[in-house]
Parts: structure tokens; C-alpha cells; sequence
């Protein structure tokens, strides 16, 4: 078995190849939520973003509909990269024995950010979104599904120093559907 440290290498070079491959094929061309800030703007809103997530937070995800069913607890821990616009994450799911790791990052370059993330257990995904001003999140959109007539969107909101949720939509041409919400709350 691989020790984390050449197994989260592996991981984050399998999501770079598979990340050229669908920038080389064309499923990054998303139609998401354009930012009515300026890009100087979106990166001190990014940097502070992200300063504010890093740490230790204990989530739980539910799945919403009636009734509201609770999946799974666990922790995910934010920490820094060399990239001062790109944190790592490690997430462990309360008494299963996976391990799903990522990163989430702001390019400023594209004014985009950025979310991946590999489970020990299976495929992975990558989120491309951009700041919302009037839901006040990111609204992230997955690769996979950018131009499709169903697509999943997902927005990330913090709601303060000690509290954010990340949403799962279904999309159905304007009809949209909760999925499920993880909420993280500052360990």
C-alpha cells in the first residue's frame, strides 16, 4: 500500500491528466454565473475566502426531500499549499474506512474557482465556478455535465467564520431541485 503522501501524489496527477483531457475535448466550456465584480475585487474576496476556511471543520451531509435523511458525518481539514490561492483538503467520512482528498483554489487569471476532489474508493470530480454577487456564493458547475439539458450545479457559501454549506442542485431546464447539503461547522 501506498503511504498518503505518494498516494495523494498519484491522485492529484490522475485529476491533472484527466483535467487536460476535458480541457482538450471541450467540457470546460460551462455557462455559469458571471461575476459583476472586477477581477482585482474577486481575488481579495478569494485570498480571504480561502484564509477563512482553512482548519479543522466537522460537517454533516443530508439528503433533502420528505423526509430530510441524514447520510453521513465526518471532518474535513483545510490546509495550505505552496499556492497562496489554493488550499488542500482531506476529508474522513465517521466509521468508513475512505479517504477523499482535493483541493479547492481560486485562478485569477479566469476570475474561476476551482474544486477537485479524488475518493479513495472511486472516480473523482472537477468543479470550475465563479463568485455569484447575488446569491453571495460560488456557484460551481460540474465538468461533466456543462453542456448538457441537466445539469448539476453546486454552491458554496460561507456563512461566517464558523459555518458554510456546500449544495447540490439538480437542473432541469428552469426547474431546480435540492439534492443534497453538506454542512460544515468549524471543529
Amino acid at each position: 500500500m501506498y503511504s498518503n503522501k505518494i498516494y495523494k501524489s498519484i491522485l492529484l496527477i490522475l485529476f491533472q491528466i484527466s483535467a487536460l483531457w476535458g480541457l482538450i475535448f471541450g467540457s470546460f466550456s460551462l455557462s455559469i454565473a458571471q461575476s459583476t465584480s472586477d477581477g482585482n475585487g474577486n481575488k481579495q474576496l478569494a485570498l480571504q475566502w480561502l484564509d477563512t476556511l482553512k482548519g479543522s471543520w466537522r460537517f454533516e451531509i443530508i439528503r433533502t426531500g420528505n423526509p430530510e435523511t441524514r447520510l453521513h458525518k465526518g471532518r474535513r481539514t483545510f490546509s495550505e499549499t505552496h499556492n497562496e490561492h489554493a488550499l488542500e483538503w482531506n476529508e474522513q467520512i465517521d466509521g468508513a474506512d475512505i479517504e477523499i482528498t482535493g483541493m479547492l483554489g481560486y485562478d485569477q487569471e479566469r476570475d474561476e474557482f476551482y474544486e477537485f476532489g479524488l475518493a479513495s474508493i472511486g472516480p473523482g470530480e472537477y468543479l470550475i465556478g465563479r463568485w455569484d454577487d447575488e446569491s453571495r456564493a460560488v456557484i460551481f458547475t460540474d465538468s461533466r455535465s456543462a453542456n448538457e439539458t441537466n445539469k448539476i450545479q453546486n454552491i458554496f457559501r460561507l456563512h461566517d467564520a464558523n459555518r458554510f454549506e456546500f449544495i447540490r442542485l439538480s437542473i432541469e431546464g428552469e426547474q431546480q431541485t435540492e439534492n443534497w447539503r453538506a454542512v460544515f461547522v468549524r471543529d
